[in-house]
């Protein structure tokens, strides 16, 4: 994100652009809050300015956050909220535009898989986005399954909520952000615990694949009842069936391979 920020602004400069323009796009629905994309709209300001500032211009982000945005006496959500972007990089998986943990949910990864259609999917996703779309020079292909560090992923979510719970923000909506971004490790936590499922399936019992299952049956649930609720505290209406119609048909496949 902030590389492609800083290559507009730096760019857009050099040809004589008027200006920059900055989006937050949802893909088959729009799961991310508002918050998320603080972070980014600040950085495109302070970019927009003065393009000349690149050098400093995270840290400024960072400042800027904490201080007229998120009001954090604690100082601790402008880096926590670039440092929990950065969760892709466990992935190893550099594909354009969306990570690796997005693909599993959606059907574009189709969802509860085995590992070896999940790479197949990714390294077709990975083929026509980044060598198709973008005209980038053709490598190998990516072992996904082999190469992500989903343990390393795990411990660094966990350092992110205890991170998220040292923050003192005193804006108005400070209840609310908390919450955005406790739903958001919970969905890339489940993310993980799908891959998990799907990586050692075949090497469990069938006790273990039932308390899975359950688990994630349970956990999906409530990311989808949670998802709308906050939602809502927000946003209009319109869209919301298509935003959570993944989650059910997550639900859906959970509920359908528990009865095999």
């Amino acid at each position: 994100m902030l590389g492609n920020i800083a290559d507009a602004a730096i760019n857009g400069k050099k040809y004589g652009a008027a200006g920059l323009i900055v989006t937050d796009w949802g893909d088959m629905g729009h799961w991310q809050y508002a918050p998320i994309s603080y972070a980014g709209y600040v950085y495109s300001a302070g970019l927009s300015w003065n393009a000349d500032s690149i050098a400093t211009a995270e840290a400024d982000v960072v400042n800027y956050l904490n201080r007229s945005v998120f009001e954090d006496a604690n100082n601790i959500m402008g880096s926590f909220v670039l440092e929990l972007g950065n969760y892709y990089r466990f992935e190893n998986f550099p594909i354009l535009n969306m990570t690796a943990m997005f693909i599993l949910l959606t059907p574009l990864g189709g969802g509860l898989t085995n590992s070896e259609v999940l790479n197949d999917k990714l390294n077709s996703l990975f083929t026509s986005i980044n060598y198709g779309m973008a005209n980038l020079p053709q490598n190998e292909s990516i072992d996904f399954v082999r190469n992500f560090q989903y343990e390393e992923m795990r411990r660094f979510l966990e350092r992110m909520s205890s991170k998220l719970q040292e923050s003192n923000m005193e804006c108005p909506d400070n209840h609310l952000i908390r919450e955005e971004f406790d739903y958001t490790i919970r969905l890339l936590n489940h993310a993980l615990d799908l891959y998990e499922f799907i990586l050692f399936e075949q090497a469990k019992d069938e006790v273990w694949r039932t308390e899975q299952l359950n688990q994630l049956i349970d956990s999906i649930t409530s990311i989808r009842i949670r998802y709308s609720q906050l939602w809502l505290k927000r946003n209009r209406i319109g869209g919301l069936n298509r935003s959570i119609q993944q989650f059910l048909n997550l639900q859906n496949q959970y509920e359908t391979k528990l009865q095999e």
